[in-house]
């Protein structure tokens, strides 16, 4: 049984293209192109996800977030995140929960 040549970076990137600007099923273009769909699927992951992580997500697993005091002095937690997110929640809300969720908002963009 002769093994196929292992293709570069370059032609995963190509077939990933051509996958992605096509209409056909993961199954039909891994057929069509003699591939496995698991190495097809690792490929657009490896060409889809790192790089869109590297321009939102800093490197630190911290989120840095600004908290105001609320209107209804101590009724409500008020959390922002950057300019566009805002949690509001009671003020018996438990903290460790709200980072949490704080963290999975940010994550989440």
């Amino acid at each position: 049984m002769k093994r196929t040549p292992r293709k570069s970076a370059t032609q995963w990137a190509a077939l990933v293209s051509e996958y992605d600007a096509g209409s056909e099923n993961e199954q039909d273009f891994c057929h069509r192109h003699n591939l496995k769909l698991v190495t097809l699927r690792k490929w657009r992951y490896h060409f889809k996800s790192p790089k869109k992580q590297r321009t939102t997500q800093s490197q630190a697993p911290f989120v840095k977030v600004n908290v105001s005091p609320s209107r209804a002095a101590q009724e409500a937690a008020v959390l922002y995140i950057g300019q566009d997110i805002r949690l509001e929640c009671p003020a018996s809300y438990d903290v460790s929960s709200l980072a949490q969720l704080a963290l999975a908002v940010h994550h989440g963009r």
